[in-house]
C-alpha cells in the first residue's frame, strides 16, 4: 500500500494582515525555534552544508503562521574554509571564500525573515560562529572587517545577537532558555539541565534526547532538551560514518505566566507531520 496515498496534501492558508493581527493578539506567545543549520554554499561537487530540500519544507509550513519569536540556537554558519580541522587540507576548501558565505548566509535571512513578517529574532552564537572570531584573533589585522553580526546587518535586520559561545550569554522567555548548548556527552541533556538549573534547550550535538530533572515541590520539574539540526547528515567530516543527528525544530507555546509547551517536530525524508496535524513536505 502506498501510506503516501493516505495522507491529505498540503494545507495553504493565506496570511492576510488580518490574519497576522489576530493571532498576534493571543494571549500566548507562539515561538519558532530552529537548530543547527550549517550554511555553506556548495562548491567543487561538496554539497551545501544546509539540507536545502529540508528548510523549504519548514518555511513553507512557518510561512502559515503568525510567529511572535523565532530562535536560532547557533551554528547558523559552518565557516569550514576557516576551521582549525582544514588548515592542512587546503584541497577541501579550495576556492571558498569568506565573503561568499556571507552572501550565502544574508540570503538565507532574506528569505526567512519574508516568511516570518512581525516576527522577533534572536540569533545564538555557536561554536561554528565563532570560527570568525577566532579567525580575527589569529590575524588582528582584520578586526572590524569580519565580525559577523556586522557583515550579516543584524543590527538593520532587528536581529538579536546572543553570545553564547564567546560570553556566556543565554536567551530566555519565560521558564524557557535557550543556548547552542556546551556538552556532547552520552547523556548530554541531563548534564545540560544539572549544569545551567533550568529548562534548557540547545542545538550542538545535532540528535534529539531530552532529559527531566526533578526538583521538590509542585511545577518544579526542568528539561534539557536538544533539539536537533536543519544540515545535511552527510557533511564532507563524516566520511560515511554512522551519526546519532536528527533534524528536527522546535514549536513552542508559552503562557502569560511563563509556563510552555513545546513540541519538538522531528523530520524524515525532508517532511514530517506539524504539531497541528498537517502534512508538511
Amino acid at each position: 500500500m502506498n501510506l503516501n496515498s493516505q495522507i491529505p496534501p498540503y494545507k495553504v492558508h493565506k496570511l492576510t494582515p488580518a490574519v497576522i493581527r489576530r493571532e498576534a493578539s493571543r494571549k500566548s506567545q507562539r515561538v519558532l525555534v530552529l537548530p543547527d543549520v550549517h550554511l555553506r554554499p556548495a562548491m567543487n561537487g561538496v554539497p551545501s552544508g544546509e539540507d536545502t530540500e529540508t528548510l523549504a519544507a519548514v518555511q513553507r509550513y512557518v510561512a502559515n503562521y503568525h510567529w511572535d519569536q523565532v530562535v536560532m540556537l547557533g551554528d547558523l554558519m559552518d565557516f569550514d574554509c576557516i576551521s582549525t580541522h582544514n588548515e592542512n587540507k587546503l584541497r577541501v576548501i579550495e576556492g571558498r571564500r569568506i565573503q561568499k558565505d556571507y552572501d550565502h548566509a544574508n540570503r538565507f535571512l532574506d528569505s526567512w525573515q519574508r516568511a516570518t513578517p512581525g516576527s522577533v529574532w534572536t540569533l545564538i552564537e555557536g561554536n561554528h560562529d565563532e570560527r570568525v572570531e577566532r579567525y580575527i584573533d589569529a590575524n588582528p589585522a582584520l578586526e572590524g572587517s569580519l565580525e559577523l553580526a556586522a557583515k550579516l546587518n543584524l543590527k538593520s535586520r532587528g536581529i538579536r545577537w546572543v553570545r553564547f559561545w564567546t560570553k556566556g550569554e543565554i536567551y530566555s522567555i519565560g521558564n524557557a532558555h535557550f543556548g547552542h548548548g556546551l556538552y556532547t556527552n552520552k547523556y548530554h541533556a541531563e548534564k545540560h539541565a544539572a549544569e545551567y538549573g533550568v529548562c534548557f534547550f540547545y542545538g550542538h550535538c545535532h540528535d534529539v534526547q531530552s532529559m527531566p530533572k526533578s526538583l521538590r515541590g509542585a511545577d518544579k520539574a526542568i528539561v534539557g532538551q536538544s533539539m536537533g539540526c536543519l544540515c545535511r547528515y552527510d557533511q564532507p567530516y563524516m566520511r560515511g560514518r554512522p551519526s546519532k543527528w536528527q533534524q528536527a525544530f522546535g514549536v513552542f507555546y508559552f503562557r502569560p505566566d511563563g509556563f510552555f509547551n513545546h513540541y519538538v517536530v522531528n523530520i524524515f525524508d525532508h517532511s514530517f507531520i506539524s504539531p497541528e496535524g498537517e502534512s508538511c513536505k
